[in-house]
């Protein structure tokens, strides 16, 4: 009886809960996920850690419809089971909870024992999981190691850099795991912090194909920059890049205000197909007709949306001649200098009276000029009267002048014409700080007795504006002469009838320096006294001065009337 009443019961119950799972038979999915946990033991020796995972069961509902008829569905209770025994399923499209799980995912887990006892070796491993639904490839996984700790053994091989262990993992697989053991001695370290990193990459990525397109375009001129009424010629050329025919082609082109052509500003040209590989060449000319910038924009369009587009920028200036001037840029005064100018006409069109300018400073002499130039005093300046110069012709004048005087002068080049603007050249001309060197020799007597003393005064001067470097002077006296001493800004030296100054390092400019020769007549008879006087980069001077030794008295001359003589009358 009371096994009756206990079935009856359990019939109820059955019944109930056929009652109450009713709505959940009509659900149409169950989604597991697991959730790992890692535990382990706190005894000494520690044991090898043990991973378990709690499966969790949710039911999600579809959304109602009247005409689907109903399905049975089993109901799954909740079980615990090991992680190496979950088998992983890689969710697929007609799964709706693959939505959630991202493509790619990486799980970095390091599993170990919690306490080890003192100098005994720690051994853990970093467990790598592939979560996601692609293939991971590349993964490099990095594990900082502190000071003190000794790694024993890895597996696999790591390599060791700057205190860090690295592993390269070519490649792991949707479901895949992968297993890094390492063994470490601690040493004297009390604690060890694990916080291994992982970068990895997608192993399916994604690429692209840059394509050539089907019709391109260029646009090109014999020149970008024209004098206003001056041609352009621009080059157009249409290539097909593609493997098909490029179908019912037009060419479009819109001239600025800047450019003129007869059809107009706006153009269109009906062009045959193109076809594959095929290339075509058109040109078309242009005329500057006002001064600016002014871009050309061209635009090819086909069927099937096809288009190409290109443009060019030209400039179209105020015509003008070509002037070009050659000539010294510094001089010496004295010296003669030539000049050369050339004037052209680029423009497409006659230059009309053509004349031309050259202004010069009051310190320059006209020593000639060509082409019947005429000089202009009250404007110092030379005019050329050219007449006409026709288009691409040129012209060339000379002229010769010599400078007066040191300074700095503007040189103005111009050349003007009836119908074009002027064009003008500015110069200027310097002159050069050179060493100008000379030499004077001066004395009391001209004529020497026996037993008598004399003194030669060498002044040697500096007349240019630039230094003069490594002086150097001396003199031979002849035998009637005996030298007595060598004074001067430098010191003297004699030897036997040679006497030698020292070497002046430097003599700056516009400055000058005396040297005194004393010498004693010891016998009758006559000579020349040669002194030389040489610097760095210049031509000797050399002054010889004849001297007669005579016997008999020769009243003494005051200083009133000493004789100087110059470089040029001592011979």
């Amino acid at each position: 009886m009371r096994s009756r009443l206990l079935t009856a019961k359990g019939l109820l119950a059955g019944a109930c809960f056929l009652w109450t799972a009713a709505p959940l038979l009509a659900q149409r999915q169950v989604i597991a996920t697991s959730v790992p946990v890692t535990t382990s033991t706190s005894t000494a020796p520690a044991p090898s850690p043990r991973t378990s995972a709690v499966q969790l069961a949710s039911y999600v509902p579809d959304p109602p419809a009247a005409s689907q008829p109903m399905e049975p569905h089993t109901i799954l209770p909740p079980t615990i089971a090991s992680a190496e025994r979950l088998p992983f399923v890689a969710p697929t499209s007609a799964n709706p909870a693959s939505a959630a799980i991202p493509a790619t995912m990486l799980s970095v887990e390091v599993v170990g024992p919690e306490r080890i006892q003192q100098e005994q070796p720690l051994a853990y491993e970093i467990v790598l999981r592939n979560r996601g639904t692609q293939t991971l490839a590349e993964i490099h996984v990095e594990q900082p190691m502190p000071d003190g700790v000794r790694v024993v053994r890895t597996e696999p091989p790591a390599t060791a850099h700057s205190h860090r262990l690295l592993w390269d993992v070519p490649r792991l697989e949707v479901g895949g795991e992968r297993r890094l053991k390492v063994e470490v001695n601690l040493g004297s370290v009390g604690e060890l912090e694990v916080r291994p990193t992982a970068t990895f990459a997608s192993s399916g990525g994604w690429h692209t194909r840059v394509m050539r397109p089907p019709l391109s375009v260029e646009l090109s001129a014999d020149r970008t920059k024209v004098a206003r009424g001056g041609t352009i010629h621009f080059t157009i050329r249409l290539a097909n890049g593609g493997e098909e025919p490029i179908r019912h082609l037009k060419l479009y082109v819109t001239l600025p205000s800047g450019l003129h052509n007869p059809l107009g500003p706006k153009m269109v040209k009906v062009l045959d197909d193109l076809q594959p590989n095929e290339t075509r060449t058109l040109t078309l000319e242009a005329t500057g007709v006002e001064t600016g910038t002014f871009r050309t924009p061209i635009r090819a369009q086909a069927d099937l949306g096809v288009v190409a587009q290109a443009q060019l920028d030209a400039i179209v200036v105020e015509p003008t001649l070509s002037l070009n001037v050659e000539g010294p840029k510094r001089y010496q005064a004295g010296i003669d200098l030539d000049y050369r100018i050339e004037v052209a006409n680029p423009t497409g069109f006659t230059a009309r009276n053509v004349r031309l300018v050259q202004t010069l400073p009051p310190a320059l002499v006209v020593v000639s000029a060509s082409n019947g130039a005429s000089l202009d005093k009250t404007q110092g300046s030379l005019v050329w009267s050219l007449s006409d110069l026709h288009a691409g012709e040129r012209q060339t004048v000379l002229f010769r002048c010599q400078a007066s005087q040191n300074g700095e002068w503007p040189l103005t080049t111009v050349a003007l014409s009836q119908n074009l603007a002027e064009a003008r050249v500015q110069t200027s001309l310097r002159s050069e700080e050179t060493a100008a060197l000379r030499l004077e020799v001066q004395t009391r007597e001209e004529r020497l007795t026996t037993g008598t003393e004399t003194t030669y005064r060498l002044h040697v001067f500096n007349d240019g504006e630039a230094a003069c470097s490594d002086l150097r002077l001396s003199a031979v006296v002849p035998d009637a002469l005996t030298p007595l001493s060598a004074e001067g800004p430098s010191a003297g030296r004699i030897d036997r009838q040679r006497v030698i100054f020292a070497r002046l390092t430097r003599m700056e400019g516009r400055s000058d320096g005396v040297y005194r020769l004393r010498m004693r007549a010891r016998q009758t008879g006559k000579g020349i006294l040669r002194i030389e006087l040489t610097a760095e980069n210049r031509e000797p001077i050399v002054k010889e001065i004849s001297i007669q030794v005579e016997g008999t008295a020769i009243p003494t001359l005051d200083s009133e009337n000493a004789n100087s003589f110059s470089g040029g009358m001592l011979r």
